[in-house]
C-alpha cells in the first residue's frame, strides 16, 4: 500500500507527518493526599491557556484530566471555543 513500509511485520505509516499536537491540560488532581494540583481554578485563566495552546503553540487538541465534572467542562468549552478538538478524562480518584 503507497505510503506504508513494512518492518517488523507491522505497518508503518511513512511521511504522513503529525495528526493531532496536543497537550494534557490539569483542571485538578491530588497527586499526593493533601496536595490539590490545582487548588484555585480560575476560568479566566483556563480561557487564556487554551488561546495560548491554539493560537501561540498551535495545538489542535487538548486532553483534560481531572476530579471535578464541572472544570472539566469549564475547560472544554474553552477549548472548542479555540478550535481545539477535546478528550476528556475525568479521574476518580486522584
Amino acid at each position: 500500500m503507497p505510503g506504508q513500509s513494512q518492518q517488523d511485520g507491522m505497518a508503518h505509516v511513512v511521511g504522513a507527518g503529525l495528526r493531532v499536537r496536543g497537550v494534557v491540560y490539569d483542571v485538578g488532581v491530588v497527586p499526593f493526599p493533601g496536595r490539590e494540583s490545582r487548588p484555585v481554578f480560575d476560568a479566566a485563566a483556563v480561557e487564556r491557556d487554551m488561546r495560548v495552546l491554539a493560537a501561540d503553540l498551535h495545538c489542535t487538541a487538548v486532553r483534560t484530566i481531572g476530579r471535578d465534572l464541572e472544570r472539566l467542562e469549564v475547560a472544554a468549552r474553552c477549548a472548542q471555543r479555540h478550535g481545539l478538538a477535546v478528550w476528556l478524562s475525568p479521574l476518580r480518584h486522584g
